[in-house]
């Protein structure tokens, strides 16, 4: 004689009182988590623009020293002219003929296209802003200024600064010399 057995039933999914819960545990999570991720991709494309145009400023610097001529690194859309743009592609050249123009017959040494469609690059010198211009001896001739990057976004911790020196030298700026009236 066979006797039944009972099986039990297994329960399988949620109860409404768990999915109400999960969910309300995962939009805290992304009230939370969204803001700072957004912190983190600026502060990165920031860190990512300062450091580029540092590296393009030291180069200049450099070439100028080692061939013992003037260089300049500005914003040019024709490859010829320096404009006011820094937006635009950066061009460093060789300027033997120091017309403070690129000539047909002086070489391009670089371009790059660093900008961001979150920052800005404003350059703020006491000379022209057209160009920053390197001679033999690594220093910018009585051209000191300040390279201000200024986010889209209106929050001072995330503007950064790059200040040339008349010797030539650059260097980061620090937070007590950053003001939110610098991207104005």
């Amino acid at each position: 004689m066979r006797t039944m057995t009972s099986q039990k039933l297994t329960q399988r999914g949620f109860t409404l009182l768990e999915l109400l819960c999960t969910l309300t545990i995962i939009s805290i999570l992304h009230s939370v988590a969204i803001p700072s991720f957004q912190s983190i991709i600026a502060s990165t494309q920031r860190d990512a623009l300062k450091q580029k145009l540092f590296t393009l400023i030291q180069y200049t610097r450099s070439k100028a020293a080692f061939q013992a001529t003037t260089v300049i690194l500005c914003p040019s859309t024709n490859q010829i002219d320096c404009i006011n743009d820094w937006q635009q592609p950066l061009m460093i050249f060789s300027d033997t003929n120091d017309n403070k123009r690129r000539d047909n017959a002086e070489i391009i040494d670089r371009i790059e296209d660093i900008a961001q469609k979150n920052y800005q690059i404003r350059w703020r010198a006491s000379g022209t802003s057209r160009y920053l211009r390197y001679v033999s001896d690594g220093s910018t001739v009585y051209q000191n200024g300040t390279f201000t990057l200024c986010p889209t976004i209106d929050n001072i911790k995330y503007i950064s600064k790059l200040i040339i020196y008349r010797s030539g030298r650059a260097r980061l700026g620090r937070k007590h010399e950053i003001k939110k009236t610098d991207c104005k």
